[in-house]
């Protein structure tokens, strides 16, 4: 499901924030700013039907943390 959810994620951002390459490396508050953070969250509460608080936003700092509170949102979503 992992691999899955990076798959969509590489989509997403490729789409939503025009990103060429690889997904982002790191902290995402150094690679992306907040306009970019913003748009990114939408799409993928969008796309994955959640909701994310801005508690959430606070936990997430690189993209593998944002795949593990994806799979907790859908997860839960799915009980």
């Amino acid at each position: 499901m992992s691999q899955d959810i990076r798959d969509i994620l590489t989509k997403i951002v490729h789409t939503e924030l025009n990103w060429e390459g690889e997904l982002p490396v790191g902290s995402l508050a150094e690679q992306l700013d907040s306009i970019q953070r913003l748009s990114l969250m939408v799409a993928l509460e969008d796309h994955f039907e959640v909701i994310f608080s801005p508690e959430d936003d606070e936990k997430i700092d690189t993209i593998d943390d944002l795949i593990q509170l994806i799979k907790e949102r859908t997860n839960a979503n799915i009980n």
